[in-house]
């Protein structure tokens, strides 16, 4: 949209209204001097007139020269709600009206004091009524600052600012229904408009400095006492103000952040030793304040960057971190550096001098002389020059806010979390389905949102399944479903884990259920209705599941589970949704079925002449039985039935391109020969081991002789095998032999089918035994110990002095995870600390010592 010409006007027309409203205000109308605050605000409107009335267009100017000002009048403690909503309105005008151009150079930094102002807005609380109007011209002004072209620009931390602001509007209790709902539209639109930009953004390095420097995380607050002092918004624990323009030092400020007179519903942020920063800022709720404020009387501040109920609200928590070049994606998604290390990167910001500034609006702030900048140059209409350094430092938000916004719609989903109300569940799945019906297809390009999608989110989904809240329980099977028609191919387990739940879910008793119980079922039916529509689907749940030898046969209880319950006399019309799912199944085989034979023989459209040939086959029939009585349906019919399927193989099929290595009828048929004998040995393994490698062999299973490591394999991929069995089975005497060829045992070949490499001795630990149950004798304990000794040892390049140094420290981790975990022996000995852990194993690495640091870590991980 092109810059209008008369936006001079504008501007001066939103200024006269709010100069006006400023002079007519409670606390400013008085005959009294005006205070230090209220000199400084109305001067720089006075000198924004001076410089309005010198130009011609307002192009000329630099954009922070007209927002300033208004900008002041939103932070100002001092202001009515009246007069910061007029500043909000004007705001909101400006970007609506494209009076900000995009290609500025200093537009970023404008932008971004833009955001910084409206988040930390503070006004003088009068009721609640007058109060929720100021609240919605905030969420309008940052929806709209987002929505626009200039909101591209934001940086990563702005981005989080804004939409935090908008959460704890959501979760304030105290505020109107309307509000609330407001919000909860605009975080809908604003994560519709991220998750849309997510194919323009770069893919991910995570070996870049810029990796995750934001958090996005909402923390419990506590109250404290009102005689406590208002901790310093600057100093050097708090969310420090990232903008970068530079700012005169006002009366406003420096009252603002020295404040030692605390009203009475003040609150306070506690300080997390897990935080980098945090800020603590004074806040008076709003329904403190219930008459309009006189001159030096009470007064409410409300900031959105920490506001909110006390009971829910939270604390804004800024990971801000330069030195991630070796980060990796954890599975809470958050790090946490040491204090000084932030304060170091706090510090390492410039200030912004390379826009233009009105001289007369800052006089209190001289201008500083450096041998190593540019000269500044003041034109004869009083306009400042200087050069352009820091806008080029403010990077627009890309990949790390996406991911940061998503860990935390994910944590929002998060029924374990108590902090997390219905309504806040309910959110977020709103926000997740809102990101996954425009962006599901692009997760799959940045594996740190993948990471995302298979841990935290599946497991949120999953655990959402056992809910009774019907509204809940619907939103999550349609994020589930936007999931899985999307990324399938990336969630095996956690789709098989889903249809699991699914199954139990529909097969629990019926007949004396609640209402709600019933609404859930009716719900996971048509739930299943809908992922078998999705083209193919049938065919992947066989190929994936039913023919795959550790897996349920998901296709198999699904189909026998609909039978069942369409043949069988429930109430509430289960059976006929059974049906209907039943029917669906059978719909899409068939359709997969003509598509095979017509891609098969590629049939051409045929002629008139072949066309009385097709009604004879059968084809022409079918579609009669749908026209009902129309005379002559083979012609109609058919060139229907054609183009109808010439759009589903163009159309929907088109999404996932099938695979090119399928296996053919006799492979999957041997599959399933396969998949019905392990089943057997399974459960013959899991009462005697060697009874069921017996019945393996006899069934060609596994080979005679026995290979050890086709042994090992079947130990190590088999879910369902009992760990102790394992456990028991490669410490038999039987096991840890070499065979008659002098080959490997089934113990050696078990322990040197683990990839080691690259992990600390405590990894590979865990790794090893995670799989089977150590036996509870010292001398089988000790064998098993030996041979993962020697293999750690030999893939990692012998880092000690010998194999038995390895083992060494192997057996002296297990002991001190019995020592940390196990509650008998806490009764019997005092646990060990690191300086006793490091203390035991002196000398044990051949004659000399391990490496201190490295224990110490060890130690950690295992505590």
């Amino acid at each position: 949209m092109s810059l209008p010409g008369n936006g001079i006007f504008v501007v001066q027309g939103e200024m006269a209204m709010l100069v006006t409203a400023m002079r007519r205000s409670t606390r400013w109308g008085s005959h009294s001097f005006p205070n230090e605050e209220y000199d400084v605000l109305m001067r720089t409107f006075q000198d924004l007139k001076t410089i309005l009335n010198q130009v011609d267009d307002l192009r000329l100017l630099d954009p922070a020269t007209y927002l300033s000002p208004f900008l002041e009048v939103i932070r100002s403690k001092e202001t009515t709600g009246p007069v910061t909503s007029l500043a909000l309105s004007a705001i909101h005008k400006f970007l609506s009206y494209g009076l900000i151009d995009p290609t500025h150079p200093s537009v970023p930094a404008t932008v971004e004091d833009i955001a910084d102002a409206v988040t930390h807005a503070r006004f003088v609380g009068t009721d609640h009524s007058s109060d929720g109007v100021v609240l919605m011209k905030i969420l309008q002004v940052l929806r709209t600052l987002m929505l626009s072209p200039e909101g591209a620009m934001l940086t990563d931390e702005s981005v989080c600012e804004i939409m935090l602001s908008c959460f704890r509007i959501c979760f304030e209790t105290r505020l109107t229904e309307l509000l609330r709902r407001n919000a909860e539209q605009c975080l809908r639109d604003m994560t519709q408009l991220i998750f849309m930009r997510l194919p323009q953004f770069p893919p991910e390095d995570t070996g870049s400095a810029s990796f995750a420097t934001v958090g996005l995380s909402l923390k419990k607050r506590e109250k404290t006492s009102k005689k406590k002092s208002l901790t310093s918004v600057n100093s050097s624990n708090s969310l420090e103000r990232k903008s970068s323009i530079s700012e005169p030092p006002s009366t406003t400020t420096t009252e603002l952040e020295t404040e030692s007179d605390v009203s009475k519903g003040d609150i306070r942020h506690t300080q997390d030793k897990n935080l980098i920063n945090e800020a603590e800022i004074t806040i008076e709720p709003v329904d403190s304040v219930k008459s309009p404020v006189k001159k030096h009387g009470r007064h409410s501040s409300m900031d959105l960057a920490a506001n909110g109920n006390t009971s829910i609200t939270q604390l804004l928590e800024k990971c801000v971190s330069a030195d991630s070049a070796d980060e990796k994606v954890e599975p809470d998604g958050e790090k946490t550096e040491d204090v000084q290390d932030a304060e170091k990167e706090e510090d390492a910001i410039p200030e912004q001098d390379g826009i233009e500034t009105i001289e007369p609006i800052t006089p209190e702030a001289p201008v500083e002389d450096s041998g190593d900048k540019p000269a500044e140059y003041v034109n004869h209409r009083g306009i400042r020059f200087t050069p352009q350094e820091d806008a080029t430092n403010l990077q627009p938000y890309g990949l790390v806010c996406v991911r940061e916004l998503f860990r935390f719609l994910i944590s929002l989903c998060n029924p374990l979390d108590s902090q997390n109300t219905s309504g806040m569940v309910h959110l977020g799945l709103s926000l997740v389905g809102t990101a996954l019906e425009v962006s599901a297809d692009q997760l799959a390009k940045y594996p740190s949102l993948l990471y995302l999608v298979k841990d935290p989110l599946c497991r949120n989904l999953l655990s959402l399944l056992s809910t009774e809240r019907i509204s809940i329980f619907a939103l999550d099977l349609q994020v589930s479903f936007l999931l899985f028609e999307a990324l399938r191919t990336h969630l095996k387990f956690q789709m098989e884990a889903f249809y699991k739940k699914i199954i139990e879910i529909i097969s629990s008793d019926t007949t004396k259920a609640i209402y709600e119980l019933k609404e859930i079922h009716h719900l996971a039916l048509e739930s299943l209705s809908q992922m078998f529509r999705i083209p193919g689907l049938c065919a992947e749940l066989y190929l994936n599941y039913d023919c795959d030898i550790y897996c349920m046969n998901v296709f198999e209880e699904l189909t026998k589970l609909l039978s069942k319950n369409v043949v069988s006399s429930t109430a509430y019309n289960i059976h006929s949704l059974s049906l209907e799912a039943l029917m669906t199944v059978i719909e899409a085989i068939e359709m997969g079925c003509t598509q095979n034979k017509e891609a098969k023989t590629e049939i051409e459209l045929p002629g008139e002449e072949e066309k009385g040939e097709i009604d004879r086959d059968g084809r022409g029939g079918h579609v009669s039985l749908e026209l009902g009585g129309l005379d002559d349906v083979s012609v109609v019919s058919d060139h229907v039935t054609h183009d109808i399927s010439q759009y589903f193989i163009s159309g929907r099929t088109g999404r996932h391109k099938p695979s090119s290595d399928l296996p053919t009828e006799a492979e999957l048929d041997n599959i399933k020969n396969m998949k019905k004998w392990v089943t057997q040995g399974t459960e013959l393994f899991n009462q005697k081991p060697e009874r069921g490698i017996e019945f393996l062999q006899e069934h060609g299973v596994l080979t005679t002789p026995l290979d050890p490591h086709e042994v090992a394999m079947f130990l190590r991929e088999n879910p369902d095998l009992d760990k102790k069995m394992i456990g028991d089975f490669i410490c038999k005497r039987s096991s840890r032999g070499e065979d008659e060829d002098g080959g490997p045992s089934v113990l050696g070949a078990f322990a040197d089918s683990f990839d080691y490499a690259g992990l600390r001795i405590d990894q590979a630990l865990r790794l090893y035994l995670e799989t089977f149950r150590l036996p509870g004798e010292a001398p089988l304990i000790f064998l098993v110990m030996e041979r993962f000794a020697e293999r750690w040892h030999s893939t990692n390049g012998e880092p000690f002095a010998n194999t038995d140094a390895a083992f060494r420290l192997a057996y002296a981790v297990i002991m001190l995870n019995m020592d940390q975990h196990n509650h008998t022996a806490k009764k019997l000995n005092v646990p060990m600390t690191v300086e006793d852990f490091v203390k035991n194993l002196r000398g044990c690495n051949g004659s000399g010592d391990f490496e201190s640091s490295m224990l110490e870590a060890v130690f950690h991980s295992i505590k």
